[in-house]
């Protein structure tokens, strides 16, 4: 029996992508045979049968249902991280991903009838569930784990210089994205600054999701005039990201949408207090971890701002706090309710029948991917060794459809410790940055990590261990299409 986590989307960076990892080290320590299958399943999976009627597919529902999921004969787990309301996501020219979300609030209603159990991560998923038909006693709650360890790293100590003690820090941590609500974080922080606190700052720390939205936000903080003030961090490293929470007074959360909310947990572990808004799964991650705001008017919440910031036994009683709130979430989190409630669940479904339907014929067609515009610099020179860097969604699409065609050596990922090695060949080493550069000095590198922000900086990481900027290559998977990426500097500069 093999336990399959089906996922398309970033395994790095994403609060569902780091879920899936969690529960894939969770699995092998328990001794399963557990994979990460990053892609949407295809015809040709049908009829080789790669699925086998004993495997358990834990299927991580955050948008859509894959449409040929209904097809596949094993047993099938839903992991529930809620779908993002569409209506937040109007005029901001993501309309391909709304209407996803439309679809999967849509056929949620059927997943009932595809999936005997659920597992969701907060109160408000299992009642989502619930008002689609589920029955309460097929779905288990469990609690997102962060890996706290990892949290004693040292923060970047330019970060903590430029601005821990130097002024009164806002933070924020998420994506840039439209239902993070980052608009009304600014907008408070605007009143909170000219009304209280003249030498404050906010930190809104995460990679840019979408650009529209970003230039809305930034457009907004020229407005109020603090272009000074606001600070757009975009991609950082680790010990940045953790630098932002050393230097942080208060973590304030505006978000419309969350089926957890993850970077509660870090605020209270690093010890900064919280505000955030009473919406969905927030006020039951939170608790009594924090004070919870109750509305968005700005004036309200910047006046909550400063009740906080400036009353020091208050903040230490919400520090206090959010350390046992955090104490309680990582027991409700500990390996031994993850290890008892995945048990039960398969031992469970092992006693239920398989649900699927038949596979209509209009389906099991042999389909041909358009082939990727790859450069004659490379096709031509099938000797040329490649590396690739990255090995999520796009990775493992390349290679799988491409590979036959390009002299792939190696595969390199920002964490190689926690890259599914199942769908690496035999022959294809996988390398940290510098073992590869040493190991194959003359070869390519391809990127296939689509955030734009992220790319560049990933490009110059390549470049500082000594690779020249034109052996460097980017994978756009929607154009399937390589380029050079010094051919494209100011184009992936503007769009970062």
């Amino acid at each position: 029996m093999r336990i399959i986590q089906l996922f398309y989307g970033n395994l790095y960076d994403d609060g569902v992508g780091n879920t899936v990892q969690t529960i894939d080290r969770q699995l092998k320590s328990m001794g399963y045979d557990a994979e990460i299958l990053n892609s949407w399943i295809t015809p040709d999976m049908l009829t080789n049968r790669y699925f086998a009627p004993d495997d358990v597919i834990l299927y991580q529902y955050s948008v859509r249902m894959d449409p040929l999921l209904q097809y596949v004969n094993c047993k099938k787990v839903l992991v529930f991280h809620n779908i993002t309301y569409p209506e937040l996501l109007y005029g901001f020219n993501i309309d391909n991903l709304r209407m996803d979300c439309e679809c999967g609030l849509y056929e949620l209603d059927s997943t009932k009838n595809l999936f005997p159990k659920a597992i969701v991560f907060s109160e408000f998923s299992k009642n989502t569930l619930i008002s689609h038909g589920w029955k309460e006693e097929n779905i288990f709650s469990l609690s997102i784990m962060i890996k706290a360890d990892l949290f004693k790293d040292t923060p970047d100590k330019n970060v903590i210089e430029k601005y821990k003690g130097k002024s009164t820090n806002i933070l924020f941590t998420g994506r840039i994205f439209p239902n993070k609500k980052q608009e009304d974080i600014i907008r408070a922080f605007h009143v909170y600054k000219n009304k209280y606190n003249k030498n404050s700052k906010l930190f809104l720390v995460g990679p840019v999701k979408c650009d529209d939205y970003s230039d809305y936000l930034k457009n907004l903080t020229h407005k109020l005039g603090l272009d000074d003030d606001v600070i757009f961090s975009g991609f950082v490293s680790w010990s940045e990201y953790l630098a932002y929470y050393k230097a942080a007074d208060l973590f304030l959360c505006m978000s419309a949408h969350e089926g957890f909310c993850i970077p509660l947990l870090e605020s209270m572990f690093m010890q900064v207090p919280i505000l955030a808004i009473n919406e969905t799964a927030i006020p039951y991650t939170l608790g009594d971890g924090g004070l919870i705001l109750e509305n968005r008017e700005p004036a309200y919440v910047a006046d909550m701002m400063n009740k906080v910031l400036s009353d020091n036994e208050l903040k230490n009683d919400m520090i206090n706090k959010g350390n046992l709130r955090f104490r309680y979430l990582t027991e409700e989190a500990g390996d031994k309710k993850w290890e008892d409630a995945l048990n039960t669940i398969l031992l469970e479904i092992s006693k239920e029948k398989n649900l699927f339907n038949p596979v209509p014929e209009s389906v099991l067609w042999k389909h041909k991917e358009k082939q990727t515009d790859i450069p004659d610099f490379l096709s031509s020179r099938s000797s040329k060794k490649i590396i690739l860097y990255g090995f999520g969604a796009k990775g493992q699409e390349l290679l799988r459809n491409d590979g036959n065609r390009l002299n792939i050596v190696a595969i390199c990922d920002k964490n190689i410790n926690t890259v599914n090695t199942a769908n690496i060949p035999d022959n294809i080493d996988l390398l940290n940055i510098k073992d590869s550069v040493s190991k194959y000095p003359e070869a390519c590198y391809i990127i296939t990590v689509q955030n734009r922000a992220a790319l560049v900086q990933i490009a110059a990481n390549i470049i500082n261990c000594g690779v020249n900027s034109s052996d460097i290559f980017i994978y756009e998977s929607d154009e399937r299409r390589i380029f050079r990426s010094e051919d494209h500097t100011s184009e992936l500069q503007s769009r970062s």
